[in-house]
């Protein structure tokens, strides 16, 4: 592991972007990533309700794992039968690529 030499700077006053972060890091690649899965009733064509499982992307910004939930929540607002959600929360830095 090598040392990282960093110069002082004047304050930005605001918070790096997930970028600058990683060009802090020595250029490792890092991912955040947010999955939900919403719980949906929908009435099938006998008139039951049948209980089914959606993955979804989230609506909305999940840097954290409560921000995740929050961002599948409002997803599952706008999903019509949707009764909850469940959100799964990923982060991770590597030398490797991700892709989702």
């Amino acid at each position: 592991m090598t040392k990282l030499k960093l110069t002082p700077k004047k304050s930005l006053g605001r918070v790096l972007s997930l970028d600058e972060m990683k060009s802090i890091s020595g250029g490792m690649n890092a991912y955040i990533h947010c999955q939900c899965t919403l719980f949906i009733e929908e009435m099938d064509k006998n008139g039951l309700i049948k209980k089914i499982t959606k993955e979804a992307e989230p609506t909305g910004d999940f840097y954290t794992e409560s921000l995740c939930q929050f961002a599948c929540d409002v997803t599952c607002n706008y999903t019509a039968g949707c009764s909850y959600a469940a959100a799964r929360f990923f982060t991770g830095s590597g030398s490797g690529s991700y892709s989702i």
